[in-house]
């Protein structure tokens, strides 16, 4: 009986599992180590490289410093998630989920990869491979560098590294900050989803489209670099293609919804260009739905296709502000005039392929506001659109088209013009429609109530750990996404888009502000001989002792000279501030008495102290926190001892007795 016991337990006890959390600290940890907070294991690429296994439900928990190059391998049962430790700021260079093993149920939450190229063709900073399934990052920041006032036009070229790299199939990627990078997106895989993302400053596109099944929605697309020659290459916010060759089959069921793609969000800035908006030149393009986004380009593609069947470009706002197109004075090559920007379907293109020159047919273009079409005859249904003409006609319609506003005002011809079977029920901001009598033509369904107001925050750009208010100045109250309440602190992990959406019962209308968060400096303390070092040199340097600044210590080396437990402390040029690792002086060559043999009163004082010691005083030096001697007193005998007057501040004595040194710290009052 008791046999049988055993193997019902033996039987069942695999299907019990429990999560567990690991620490990884490539300053302070070890591969010897067991991965626990008190003992960490070192980088992220270190655990990898092991063949670390992991059990779905699993955290790894990075500490800060440079995680390096971690490649990831393995099936998990669900999500083993890989998140930063509350207070740190990790860094990871690049990361590669597949390859060389399957990869699947990896979840990458809050995290910075951060690496520049140096080579003209960029590297992926986050590579899924197609034996990837289930992979989902989220909440992450993804940037070639974080800091790019200072690139120049080759320093685009050949520092911005590619974005994302996604293969396989069921990824997810929402709500993370992808800036500063060569292609913000390759979405090659399928079933994938890429929502609530901000991609921003790309050289070349801001996401390419590519595989089947996905959806593209509530994402901010904004602001091309232009820093190629047009014969090198076509800037667009969003581009597809059919693969491979190239325009040789056909991408189905695609969703692109609720996006806002905008040409240049500053017209002041350097290196702007003409970048197209929906750009698909080499479909086939089969069952697509692009409905309720806002475009902004100065060029003519705001959106096309070429090559589509059953496609449905419904409820867009496109327009082309820029009568005059703008000229990159350093590009020889640049055509003159772009635009206006249409919407457009046509054939597929002629290029000797396997689809070349194959009609587009069955398709629906309706309840579109845009400056003109340019479509093929006979590629479906074409009904309800209205054409703006110039960007003179944009004040009609629009609340503020220089300021990106594109919601109706309440005069725009566009209210109730559109037709309802076939319209989404909401508009980009997720209003109902209709909302009057009819649906609206164009991404933004007019409710006749006016819930404009504006977003106040106590700072945009914060250090990690640091404390941030959002408010608005609507008279209702809004409501916040992200577990922000209205007017308390909170503290964002990264960089972060917040949305404050408010209600009167009748509509809604929501805002949107960034946070961006730059990291704290990781800064590290090295002993050699009488000095102490740090290689940390970019920013500002103070060293301190027993917590307090050492005056004129700003230099990488330090020679200490008193006793006591030493930091420095580093601000980079974010402004964002870190402290290093403590190493305790004692002795400084000489051997130290019993500190509880000597006693020192009053403490704080204004210059006169009294010294109780069972030893004989040999002699008393009066050093300030720089290490300078101030007074010196030998032989002395009397208890009591007039100091002479100091600043007021932190001090220390040395009290040198028969039997060794002791060190006391004494502070001077006013």
């Amino acid at each position: 009986m008791m046999k049988n016991l055993l193997v019902i337990i033996f039987a069942i006890a695999p299907f019990y599992s429990w999560s567990i959390n690991y620490y990884c600290d490539p300053v302070n940890g070890s591969m010897t180590n067991p991965g626990t907070q008190a003992a960490p294991w070192g980088s992220l690429e270190a655990v990898f490289n092991q063949g670390t296994t992991f059990n779905g439900g699993d955290k790894i928990i990075l500490l800060s410093g440079n995680h390096g190059f971690p490649k990831i391998t393995g099936v998990n049962s669900s999500n083993v998630e890989i998140i930063s430790h509350t207070g740190h700021s990790p860094i990871i260079e690049r990361i590669r989920i597949g390859n060389t093993a399957h990869a699947a149920f990896w979840l990458l939450n809050g995290l910075i990869i951060q690496s520049e190229n140096t080579s003209q063709y960029p590297i992926n900073l986050i590579d899924l491979y197609s034996n990837t399934n289930n992979i989902t990052v989220i909440n992450c920041t993804i940037t070639s560098n974080l800091t790019t006032n200072n690139w120049t036009r080759n320093d685009w070229r050949t520092k911005a590294n590619n974005g994302v790299f996604s293969r396989g199939t069921g990824h997810k990627f929402n709500y993370n900050t992808i800036k500063n990078i060569a292609i913000g997106l390759t979405m090659s895989s399928s079933n994938s989803q890429f929502i609530g993302n901000t991609v921003q400053y790309f050289t070349i596109d801001g996401v390419r489209g590519l595989g089947d099944d996905c959806a593209y929605i509530g994402n901010s697309i904004l602001d091309n670099v232009s820093v190629y020659y047009y014969s090198e290459n076509h800037y667009d916010g969003f581009q597809s293609y059919s693969c491979c060759p190239v325009g040789n089959a056909i991408v189905n069921n695609v969703v692109i919804k609720q996006n806002t793609i905008i040409n240049c969000t500053d017209t002041t800035r350097q290196f702007r260009g003409s970048m197209q908006g929906i750009g698909c030149f080499d479909g086939m393009y089969n069952n697509w739905t692009i409905e309720n986004n806002v475009v902004i380009v100065d060029n003519w593609h705001g959106i096309t296709l070429t090559g589509a069947t059953n496609c449905r470009i419904v409820n867009n706002t496109v327009i082309d502000p820029y009568d005059v197109s703008y000229q990159d004075p350093n590009d020889p090559q640049q055509f003159g005039n772009v635009g206006p920007a249409w919407i457009k379907i046509t054939a597929h293109k002629t290029d000797g392929g396997i689809y070349s020159g194959t009609p587009s047919t069955n398709n629906t273009i309706m309840n579109n506001l845009v400056p003109t079409m340019a479509n093929d005859q006979n590629i479906g249904t074409v009904t309800n659109n209205i054409l703006l003409g110039a960007s003179a006609n944009y004040s009609n319609f629009f609340v503020n088209h220089n300021a990106a506003d594109l919601q109706l005002i309440a005069t725009a011809s566009a209210i109730d013009a559109g037709i309802s079977t076939g319209a989404p029920a909401v508009d980009i901001e997720g209003t109902s429609r209709p909302q009057g009598n009819g649906v609206d033509v164009g991404a933004y369904e007019y409710s006749g109530c006016n819930l404009s107001f504006d977003i106040f925050s106590s700072q945009d750009t914060i250090c990690k750990g640091d404390l941030v208010t959002l408010t608005t100045d609507a008279l209702t109250a809004a409501s916040w996404n992200n577990g922000v309440v209205d007017n308390v602190a909170f503290s964002p992990l990264s960089t972060q888009t917040y949305t404050a959406t408010v209600n009167d019962g009748n509509c809604s209308h929501s805002e949107q502000v960034t946070i961006v968060v730059n990291p704290i400096p990781v800064i590290t303390i090295i002993q050699n001989g009488n000095q102490l070092e740090t290689t940390t040199t970019n920013g500002t340097i103070q060293w301190n002792l027993d917590g307090n600044s050492i005056v004129g210590a700003n230099d990488s080396i330090y020679e200490y000279t008193i006793n006591g437990n030493y930091t420095v402390t580093f601000v980079d040029q974010n402004g964002c501030e870190g402290t290093s690792n403590t190493i305790t002086i004692q002795g400084v060559g000489f051997e130290k008495s019993n500190d509880n043999a000597i006693q020192l009163y009053p403490n704080p004082t204004n210059a006169i102290v009294n010294i109780e010691s069972a030893e004989r005083i040999e002699r008393i030096q009066l050093f300030n926190v720089s290490g300078t001697l101030v007074a010196e007193y030998h032989q002395l005998q009397p208890k009591t001892v007039q100091l002479p007057k100091q600043n007021a501040g932190v001090y220390y004595l040395f009290i040198t007795t028969e039997k060794g040194v002791t060190s006391q710290k004494i502070i001077f009052t006013k």
